[in-house]
């Protein structure tokens, strides 16, 4: 959760005091990311310098010289070597063939330590991950596009990061981490940030100085591209297949065994993995339902979850289910793709001043209620252990079946909740109601819920689970000759909306996920509270 940050004056219109007002603003806007250090890296004449404090970037003054034309920057959530250490802070200083370089990062490296052995990389005080990087190309002893392609697909984990070498070339490598650029050609300035919400929170403080057309260059994933002096642009690749080849992850955790089964549920797999020397289970996932709980006690297998990866990306795409069954741009667009502009049959409905269920209101459900207040909804809300703490109307469910126009689901998959909406629920429920599922597949009957959306029940139905789904996500299950009819009923409804389990499926969730898997192992390596246990 680090962020780079920066820019590039190649035609030298702006003033010492614009730039310094412009790297300001963007390492303040980019402290959402990270405000244990902030880092920045410019040139001026032959000289390479580099300015990093472990301070909030508000609380750092920035001093550029006015011949100054790139400045990249950083700030830093630590997740190896204390920030007080200023050396583990980026940017950080490198030499290739005499010239020096700055390197900032973002991301983590899951094999900075076997890479250290395998290339024999140098002791350093320097204790972080990212500087394993610095190192790569130092023993490269150049800078330049092939260079860093080989350095990058030598790389596993998470990254993307920026390099500015002698010639005042910025080298910006994107691996799975996000990265957005933009280009104001009028006064010939580049301005890029981690995400484009922190490019444009930063833009709406410098307007003054930076104005006119501005466009977004495309940074792909695999993608090197070069900034040059000129303003020119050279652009190189890599691959970035082996990043999500989990058998490519060499875990920097000693004692840590890891193995692959099909699917981890039922005693039989937990003793299994009991019998292969596993010490602990480590889900990378918030869900425990796959997991048999009462034989991994027997096994004396802690299980450890992640509770909160980012209940925001989760809840987001509820709403956008919602938005998908009510108002069918799926519809819309398959008919416009073909030059059909006919709105016959996509009539929705107007979300403000409606009611909303919101059934669950933990960390997901919480999200989804601050998404619908912003529509203008009204809420109600059943759980059955209610947060007397939120301000919220709860209810009984069979109140939020009569009274709610919108019904969203937010409840882990136990035996008390395994199809709780069943025939009976739906029976209860408004006619016309939009029915949302974002949580597990489990908790509805799907049998019950397709006859009723064959009868008409529904408005709209948006699901990212669904019972059967370990049997068709994640996978290209198109050339199957038979498949599940209760799921061909639902898809081959208009009402019905359903994506494959990608709720989770954002940057900064994979990113979250990591981190805390690890800090999970970790924590059990080291004999410390197990807090994110399943009891």
């Amino acid at each position: 959760m680090c962020c780079l940050f920066g820019f590039y004056d190649y035609g030298g219109t702006l003033s010492a005091k614009q730039k310094n007002r412009i790297i300001s603003a963007l390492a303040i806007s980019s402290e959402i990311r990270g405000t244990d250090a902030t880092g920045i890296a410019y040139r001026t004449g032959t000289k390479l310098c580099i300015y990093k404090r472990p301070f909030p970037a508000r609380w750092m003054r920035f001093r550029l010289p006015a011949e100054v034309k790139a400045v990249m920057g950083h700030t830093r959530m630590t997740t190896q070597g204390s920030e007080m250490q200023n050396c583990n802070n980026h940017p950080f200083y490198g030499v290739a063939d005499g010239s020096a370089f700055a390197l900032a990062h973002n991301g983590i490296l899951s094999n900075d330590k076997l890479l250290r052995l395998e290339k024999k990389l140098p002791a350093s005080r320097i204790e972080t991950d990212s500087f394993a990087i610095v190192q790569l190309l130092e023993q490269a002893g150049t800078i330049d596009l092939d260079t860093l392609r080989i350095t990058s697909e030598l790389l596993r984990g998470s990254f993307t990061y920026t390099v500015l070498d002698d010639h005042e070339r910025l080298y910006i490598v994107r691996g799975n981490n996000p990265f957005c650029l933009y280009h104001f050609p009028k006064q010939k300035v580049y301005l890029y940030a981690s995400t484009k919400e922190i490019l444009n929170y930063a833009l709406s403080s410098i307007r003054k100085s930076l104005h006119g057309p501005v466009e977004e260059i495309a940074v792909r994933e695999g993608d090197i591209l070069c900034l040059l002096p000129d303003g020119g642009r050279s652009r190189g690749t890599f691959s970035v297949r082996h990043l999500y080849d989990l058998r490519a992850y060499d875990w920097p955790l000693s004692g840590v065994q890891s193995t692959r089964v099909q699917k981890v549920s039922g005693g039989s797999y937990v003793r299994e993995l009991k019998n292969l020397g596993i010490k602990v289970l480590l889900l990378r996932c918030a869900g425990f339902d796959s997991v048999d709980l009462d034989v991994a006690k027997e096994c004396g297998l802690p299980v450890l979850r992640v509770p909160a990866y980012s209940p925001q990306s989760v809840a987001e795409q509820g709403a956008a289910l919602l938005m998908a069954v009510n108002r069918k741009p799926h519809l819309s667009y398959e008919r416009t793709t073909k030059f059909n502009f006919d709105i016959a049959g996509l009539t929705g409905i107007a979300l403000y001043g409606k009611t909303a269920g919101i059934i669950g209101t933990g960390k997901i459900g919480q999200c989804m209620i601050n998404i619908l207040k912003g529509f203008g909804m009204d809420i109600v809300a059943y759980d059955a252990f209610p947060n007397p703490n939120l301000g919220l109307e709860y209810v009984t469910l069979d109140e939020l079946y009569a009274r709610a126009d919108v019904i969203s689901i937010h409840c882990p998959l136990m035996p008390a909740t395994r199809h709780m909406i069943d025939k009976d629920a739906i029976a209860k429920m408004k006619d016309g109601v939009i029915f949302i599922n974002v949580a597990r597949g489990g908790l509805v009957d799907s049998e019950a819920l397709a006859d009723a959306v064959e009868a008409g029940k529904f408005r709209g139905v948006g699901m990212d689970v669904c019972e059967k789904e370990h049997e068709y996500f994640f996978e290209d299950r198109s050339n199957l000759k038979e498949h599940d009819k209760t799921l061909s009923r639902l898809l081959a409804s208009d009402k019905v909306v359903i994506s494959g389990h990608q709720a989770f499926l954002t940057e900064e969730a994979l990113e979250q996920m990591a981190l805390i898997t690890m800090d999970n192992a970790k924590a059990f390596l080291e004999g410390a509270e197990l807090v994110n246990e399943v009891k």
